[in-house]
């Protein structure tokens, strides 16, 4: 029922056990029925036809919860009324025309398991009703003291950070439900993190123990700008809207901003010089040609991912656990810190590891270089090492025909002012501090 609703039969096939269940307790009730959105739960009595008279049930229930509504109801007190005359309803049907009446009323009754608000019902939460109606708690939403237009604004941050929820019904339930729904939906590291805002830091924490729609709505979020602004103004309105959509943004963006900068660095030091697919591909090819080099298996793992790598969040993710010797879901500031520095000693020794591609046979896909000049007035030369990829050669090419260019007008004869003209430059790019961390060419790799 709330995996499978939707679909004709919640895509129950043929008549197993279930099948006869659904047929006889919710197809011939119609409570399970086909409408203008596709097949929903619907109260009884929806399309003029309730065979079972449930209808009664539905709205005595509904009484019970409005004539309670400064409070949650616990599904056991439900039942009891199900029990008493006039209804009489068997216990052992019980679980499922609770989850048909939850189900049904989705924009009228807000959902709590153990006291705690749910933003969705789940299959868990069907466990958990089916083994002790006490643990699920129903409450029915005051909706005459609803500020509309904070209901709005709150409603644009729904579906301008969660583009699957259109937010159809404006009610408070559905706000609410689709605010807590986004903090669900954080990367565990974001809620654990301090490398955000102080202003999404409180959000969090209102966010993390939220159980009321109406009151994280009306009450906790708009707290958070102090009690100067008037809702009802538009200065009170766009200062609690914007408070709340730049923190649960903030929030949002956090982690895979994270991911990128941990890339970002880890192709620089590879020499990547960015992310296109030619790149990735030439990158691909370089772990390729090193793999199971060195009888390290520790760098073994990481060129495996390497060779693997299209830039994707798992594989940056997979490249980060490897550094964090943790899973993601366990991530605290403190492995980020160190799986950057691992991270960056790993990318060295995979360069390092080409330079000796050739011991076991392996085209050099790395070339090491070195250039000496002493020059009249400086106390000692000036020394250099650095190495170029495959994918270098390409530029390196190019700048020698250009300098071959400029030297055919010379006197080729000349050939000590030739050589004292290029180790002039060369000392002059030696001592060049790089200003980006592109890495498309020798001279940056030089000059780091």
């Amino acid at each position: 029922m709330v995996v499978d609703e939707g679909r004709p039969r919640l895509d129950i096939e043929g008549f197993p056990a279930e099948g006869g269940l659904f047929a006889s307790v919710l197809e011939a009730t119609k409570l399970y029925v086909e409408t203008k959105e596709g097949w929903r739960f619907v109260v009884p009595g929806a399309a003029d036809d309730d065979p079972a008279c449930l209808e009664p049930v539905w709205d005595a229930t509904s009484k019970y919860l409005r004539d309670r509504e400064d409070r949650t109801v616990s599904l056991a007190e439900v039942y009891d009324l199900w029990r008493a005359p006039p209804f009489g309803i068997k216990d052992g049907i019980m679980s499922v025309i609770a989850v048909a009446y939850v189900l049904s009323n989705r924009n009228a009754v807000a959902f709590y398991r153990q006291g705690m608000f749910q933003a969705r019902f789940k299959d868990l939460d069907v466990d958990y009703l089916a083994k002790d109606p006490n643990d699920i708690q129903l409450r029915w939403m005051n909706l005459s003291e609803v500020s509309r237009r904070l209901l709005s604004g709150m409603a644009e941050i729904v579906r301008d950070l969660d583009t699957a929820n259109v937010l159809a019904n404006l009610e408070p339930i559905d706000v609410g439900r689709g605010l807590i729904a986004i903090f669900d939906d954080l990367q565990p590291w974001t809620k654990r993190t301090m490398r955000l805002s102080s202003n999404a830091v409180h959000i969090r924490g209102i966010f993390k123990k939220a159980n009321d729609p109406n009151r994280l709505l009306f009450n906790d979020l708009p707290a958070l700008v102090g009690n100067d602004h008037d809702l009802s103004t538009d200065a009170g309105l766009v200062a609690v809207v914007g408070n709340v959509r730049e923190g649960l943004a903030e929030m949002v963006a956090a982690y895979p901003a994270m991911l990128h900068r941990f890339a970002d660095n880890m192709l620089a030091e590879l020499q990547v010089p960015n992310t296109s697919a030619q790149a990735l591909a030439d990158l691909r090819d370089r772990a390729e040609n090193i793999r199971e080099l060195t009888g390290d298996f520790r760098l073994n793992a990481f060129v495996g991912r390497i060779a693997a790598f299209l830039g994707t969040t798992e594989d940056i993710e997979g490249l980060s656990s490897l550094a964090a010797n943790k899973p993601p879901n366990d991530w605290i500031d403190a492995d980020l810190d160190r799986a950057a520095v691992e991270i960056t000693e790993l990318a060295q020794r995979f360069n390092k590891s080409e330079a000796y591609a050739r011991v076991k046979g392996r085209p050099d896909k790395r070339h090491a270089m070195a250039v000496v000049v002493g020059i009249a007035g400086r106390p000692t030369p000036v020394l250099e090492e650095f190495d170029i990829t495959d994918a270098d050669r390409a530029n390196v090419n190019e700048i020698i025909e250009r300098v071959e260019t400029a030297l055919e007008g010379g006197d080729q004869a000349q050939r000590n002012v030739i050589l004292a003209a290029l180790a002039e430059i060369s000392a002059h790019y030696m001592n060049v501090k790089p200003t980006a961390p592109k890495r498309s060419s020798s001279k940056g790799r030089a000059a780091s």
